[in-house]
Order: C-alpha cells, then sequence, then structure tokens
C-alpha cells in the first residue's frame, strides 16, 4: 500500500514537472484566509503551549462548559476579528495534559482539579472545520503519540469526514 501510495506521489510529480516543460502549468488559484476561515467552526485542544502564547485565552481546569471555553480573548480568533474573519473558537487546552488525558473517558491527573472529569462531556457538538492539536512534550506522550492522534482524528471525524487537523509541534 505505501509503494503504491509512493508511486502516485511519483507520478503526480512528475506530471508537475511535464506540465512545467510544455508550458500547461497553471498557478493555482489564491485563495485568502477570509476564504478560507470565515464561519468556521475551530477547536484548539492540548496543553498550555497554545494558551500560554495567547493563541487562546487561558481557561480554569475546572471550567469544561462550552460556554467557559468558547474563546473571543485569544490572539487567534482576535487577528480574525480584525481581518473581518467571522469564526467560532472553542478552547479545550488544559495545563500540564496529554491528548490522552483530553480526550479519555476520565482524566488521571490525581494532582489536577480536573481529576476523574470527562473533559470532551461537554462538547457535544463535534463538528469542527478545523481541529488544531498540540500534543504534550515528554515521553509519555511520545510513546502514546500515534494513538492519541488516532483517536483523536475519529473522534471528529466522526461528525465531520471533512474536518482538517493541524498538529503545532513543540
Amino acid at each position: 500500500d505505501e509503494i503504491l501510495k509512493s508511486e502516485k506521489d511519483m507520478n503526480a510529480i512528475a506530471a508537475l514537472i511535464d506540465s512545467y516543460m510544455d508550458g500547461t502549468y497553471k498557478e493555482p488559484k489564491k485563495v485568502s484566509a477570509k476564504e478560507i476561515l470565515d464561519g468556521k467552526r475551530i477547536l484548539f485542544i492540548g496543553n498550555s503551549f497554545i494558551y500560554y502564547g495567547r493563541t487562546v485565552a487561558q481557561v480554569g481546569k475546572s471550567d469544561l462548559s462550552i460556554e467557559g471555553r468558547t474563546d473571543t480573548k485569544g490572539a487567534f480568533y482576535q487577528l480574525c476579528k480584525a481581518n473581518g474573519i467571522d469564526v467560532e473558537v472553542i478552547n479545550m487546552t488544559f495545563g500540564a495534559h496529554t491528548l490522552g488525558d483530553i480526550i479519555g473517558d476520565a482524566c488521571p491527573r490525581t494532582n489536577d482539579k480536573c481529576y476523574g472529569k470527562n473533559h470532551m462531556g461537554n462538547l457535544t457538538d463535534k463538528k469542527f472545520d478545523y481541529v488544531v492539536f498540540s500534543p504534550a512534550s515528554g515521553d509519555k506522550q511520545a510513546a502514546a503519540f500515534e494513538e492519541d492522534c488516532d483517536k483523536l482524528m475519529s473522534i471528529f471525524r466522526e461528525a465531520n469526514p471533512d474536518v482538517k487537523f493541524v498538529c503545532l509541534g513543540n
């Protein structure tokens, strides 16, 4: 399967090179951020790597409500707003958490206010256009990264098969 995928990729690259060589190449249509994001629903999920960068506003670990996690103060929302882009931003970031801690049935972090809580429990509408996620650092997240990504993606693809994912590396 990987070989076939690789052959398809190579054929696409060859076709692109041929189009340059024979003069039939056409520049792709440029699309603005407004065209891409306007009216979209975007979820940020991860830990403090996202909110310390002010991408979304920091929210306490005990507030799991959608109302409390709808973000209008973070830099991403404000940047969109300043450019006339209407977005809904939901902030599911929790300090010191792995992706598995957040998407699991019960938070395993015994030293946090959110211990035993289902972080995703109040997120009843999982239909998002974009899910931006940031894995934790460290061995625990590294060992579970692939499994966590698969689970995270399946959760949101079930609600919207066309959802797009953005992984913020750290």
